[in-house]
């Protein structure tokens, strides 16, 4: 789905291609009256030239948006089998960490590395477990403090090896698409960006050339507006934004 930043610059180009192509017989003909046909025709090259610009910078927007869209799709599925992957991690490690504090003590428990609660984050619970497995697989089963209970630790660290191995494939995963996403991110603003120049130009173009044709209120309304970058501002009218009022000739603030 669009955000509302890509509805409002489509609607604004939509509107500033149909201008440029409804009113370029008008265009032609009072340009050509004005300076002559020869203007007139460039006049009418320009025309269509902004109405190609405008639609293909607008095109390549919409499918910068629709790639964005289309990767952060993707998202929920492989950050649920991160958090799957964690869980069963957790529930090993859980129940591990109690069996040795319980039968060892804490100084046992810091060597092999739980130096803390159970970590939430799955990057760092996917470290500190694999710092246990590697440490509990070379030792020897020992007796406990618990009655009639030997600790395996062995066997603890063969329990970690598959949903560990599973939770690094998940974690990778997941930076790739945090990777794609940034990369997406950047294209479609970029595309925005460069949209909202070519848009800018062209409308301004199609302004003059509208207000030249003796079409001011056309004019006037397909022009960009300085409130919401890049769109026209007949949006802030029909927003029912009031428009900024144009300076008079030689008033402050004018440019004449």
């Amino acid at each position: 789905m669009n955000s509302k930043l890509i509805t409002d610059r489509q609607k604004s180009d939509t509107m500033v291609k149909a201008a440029a192509t409804e009113h370029r017989p008008i265009i032609v003909e009072r340009i050509s009256e004005h300076f002559g046909e020869k203007a007139g025709a460039a006049a009418g090259v320009l025309a269509d030239a902004v109405a190609e610009t405008v639609a293909a910078a607008s095109e390549e927007m919409q499918a910068a948006d629709d790639r964005q869209t289309a990767e952060q799709g993707d998202d929920p599925a492989v950050r649920k089998e991160r958090d799957d992957a964690a869980a069963a991690v957790r529930a090993i490690v859980i129940p591990l960490r109690g069996i040795v504090e319980v039968g060892f003590g804490p100084a046992f428990l810091k060597q092999l590395g739980f130096t803390g609660p159970t970590p939430e984050d799955p990057v760092v619970l996917h470290r500190v477990a694999a710092y246990a497995m590697k440490a509990l697989g070379p030792m020897k089963p020992m007796p406990t403090a618990i009655e009639g209970y030997t600790f395996e630790p062995k066997k603890f660290a063969d329990k970690l090896q598959a949903p560990l191995a599973r939770l690094g494939k998940a974690l990778e995963a997941v930076a790739v698409e945090e990777k794609q996403a940034d990369e997406t991110i950047v294209a479609k603003n970029r595309a925005v960006e460069k949209r909202d120049r070519k848009f800018s130009a062209g409308a301004n173009l199609i302004s003059a050339l509208l207000a030249v044709a003796g079409e001011d209120e056309l004019a006037r309304r397909v022009r960009p507006t300085g409130r919401n970058p890049g769109t026209t501002a007949a949006m802030d009218e029909d927003a029912g934004e009031t428009p900024a009022p144009t300076p008079e000739p030689g008033a402050k603030g004018s440019q004449e």
